[in-house]
């Protein structure tokens, strides 16, 4: 069977078959490839016409809900007043001032409020940039210039308003918005150019005007009117892109409604190349030049609301080609990308060869590296070992120079306090005598270091409180070596008091120490006994000085010192933080 398996695999292939079947791939692919690119150059330019009328469309479609959404409240708010206007057919400058003011304030684009009537009366409330006026003309001003109230706070009571004569006579008949409404004959309002009062340095603004007949007095009307700045209603049309259109909106005059564009500098010469070039109330899809620069453009009348715009939207025909061009470009990427991939596998042959020359360099330079590593945290971890020893060492010459100057003291307070500060030096000496005997001071475990400590304490201690048990709970925390070593002080300070205190007279107890983490890089250390509690202790100077030592180095480790005495024994707590480098295994 093996045999036969071998000379099955050793079996040439027919060169022949494998070249058939190579040229018969390629033929194919010529085929198709050259069949696509023949039917995309066909279908592409009827396409993209089609495609440049829809685009057209629907980029007027667009525009048109847009702008008819832009001005709606406007013509809520006209209509609005309107109602007022026809419950009341005499509307006063007080009431005016009433309505109109908060009219004004909430939209940024009003300038002026305008109410006038076929006799030439009209009411006008005006805001500029630091005044408010109200103007009153009567009778088309025959008898004299009209009277004009200003203030700089529309809420202020209008006898408090400082009253002069306007510089110039008032006939709202003669303006081109009354006029124009009365003369309307459809229910929509009328829009209208007009020079201002109120506008910026007297400029041309947009006014809204309707006719509004009187319910309560038959054939009576009156003309209400808003002045605005259309650049300054949100998302009007001034020039913007559509997808592939560019959009504008134009006056009667062909200028454009919102003179802010939002296009670029080709759209924009775009644009106006094609407005000079089209004339008006066209709405099917115009060709604009040639070549590349074909385009195509639409125009609409729009009269939503009354005005008598244009919609004018322009296509690229490059824009729209060049998406059915990309197609083309698709099936031609994947001819060439056969060729791609035979080159690609003899790159990623040679390319894999490299890389595993490279790959094994870099293995024997990280090894290089993990050797000089591995030496040089030895020797820091020596030098460590070296300091705490040293530290050590100093510390019990000082512990001894103290025994020596004790012995030369009277029995006494003196006495007892230089005792008290060498149990407290030989305290430190012996945390950093555990430390030297950890075999990892980078990740120092506290449950393994707390326990040796303890049960080194116990050996200093005098064994007169009989039989004193302690347990340690820490939770797996480890810590560096300067957060140890603090944390060992003030665990030794606490346990040497349980001892001397908390259990009198030789009586047994049980001192138990828990450290655990209470939220993010926050740890308490609690350190509980079942002593007598602390009660007059509390005074005693040996207890206060050692509570004030572990206040201070719980203040250091940017922490908090808490204790609960009772009947029942006394609870140290100590509050205080470690970076989230430096602890783990919580």
């Amino acid at each position: 069977m093996g045999s036969f398996a071998e000379t099955r695999i050793m079996e040439p292939r027919d060169p022949g078959t494998t070249d058939r079947t190579l040229f018969l791939a390629l033929g194919l692919l010529l085929i198709y490839g050259t069949f696509v690119i023949i039917w995309g150059f066909i279908r592409v330019e009827r396409r993209a016409e089609h495609l440049a009328t829809v685009e057209l469309e629907r980029a007027l479609e667009v525009a048109t809900a847009r702008i008819e959404r832009t001005l709606s409240p406007v013509l809520a708010d006209l209509d609005r007043f309107a109602l007022k206007v026809a419950k009341d057919d005499t509307i006063r400058p007080a009431e005016l001032l009433e309505f109109g003011t908060p009219l004004l304030q909430g939209q940024q684009a009003y300038l002026a409020v305008k109410l006038a009537d076929d006799d030439g009366n009209e009411l006008t409330l005006c805001r500029q940039d630091t005044s408010w006026l109200l103007f009153q003309a009567e009778k088309g001003s025959v008898a004299g210039p009209p009277l004009v109230w200003s203030a700089r706070d529309p809420r202020t009571p209008l006898a408090e308003w400082r009253l002069t004569l306007a510089d110039s006579l008032i006939d709202p008949r003669t303006a081109a918005w009354f006029a124009r409404s009365v003369g309307n004959t459809r229910t929509g309002p009328v829009w209208t150019m007009d020079r201002s009062n109120c506008g910026p340095s007297g400029g041309r603004t947009h006014v809204v005007s309707k006719l509004v007949r009187s319910e309560r007095t038959e054939g009576r009307y009156q003309v209400i009117a808003l002045e605005l700045i259309l650049e300054r209603l949100p998302d009007m049309l001034g020039g913007t892109r559509s997808g592939s259109a560019v959009v504008t909106l134009l006056d009667e005059q062909g200028a454009p409604v919102q003179p802010r564009p939002d296009l670029s500098d080709p759209d924009q010469r775009l644009i106006d190349e094609v407005v000079a070039g089209l004339g008006t109330g066209k709405s099917d899809r115009i060709e604009v030049g040639a070549g590349d620069e074909r385009s195509w453009a639409g125009i609409r009348g729009w009269r939503g609301t009354g005005p008598a715009w244009n919609l004018v939207a322009v296509v690229r025909d490059k824009d729209v080609a060049g998406r059915f061009a990309s197609d083309v470009r698709v099936i031609l990427a994947g001819v060439v990308l056969l060729v791609l991939l035979a080159i690609s596998g003899i790159w990623a042959f040679l390319r894999k060869r490299r890389d595993a020359r490279v790959r094994r360099f870099q293995q024997l330079r990280s090894q290089n590296q993990e050797r000089k590593l591995a030496k040089a945290l030895g020797e820091r971890e020596v030098l460590d070992r070296e300091v705490h020893h040293r530290v050590k060492n100093n510390l019990q010459v000082v512990s001894s120079l103290l025994n020596l100057q004790a012995m030369r003291l009277a029995e006494g307070k003196v006495k007892e306090e230089f005792m008290r500060g060498k149990r407290r030096i030989d305290s430190m000496a012996l945390v950093h005598h555990k430390l030297y005997a950890l075999q990892d001071l980078r990740g120092i475990d506290l449950d393994l270091f707390f326990r040796e400590l303890m049960d080194a304490l116990l050996k200093d201690l005098d064994p007169t409180n009989g039989s004193v048990s302690h347990e340690v709970r820490t939770g797996g925390v480890q810590a560096d070596a300067d957060t140890a070593i603090q944390l060992g002080i003030i665990l030794s300070e606490l346990f040497i008091n349980c001892h001397q205190h908390a259990f009198p007279h030789g009586s047994g107890g049980h001192v138990e120490v828990q450290l655990d983490l209470v939220e993010d890089r926050l740890y308490r250390l609690v350190v509980r006994d079942n002593g007598v509690g602390m009660g007059e202790r509390r005074s005693d100077g040996d207890t206060r000085l050692g509570l004030e030592i572990v206040e201070a180095l719980a203040e250091q480790l940017d922490g908090s010192l808490h204790v609960t005495s009772g009947s029942t024994g006394t609870a140290v707590e100590v509050l205080f933080r470690m970076n989230a480098n430096e602890a783990s295994g919580s």
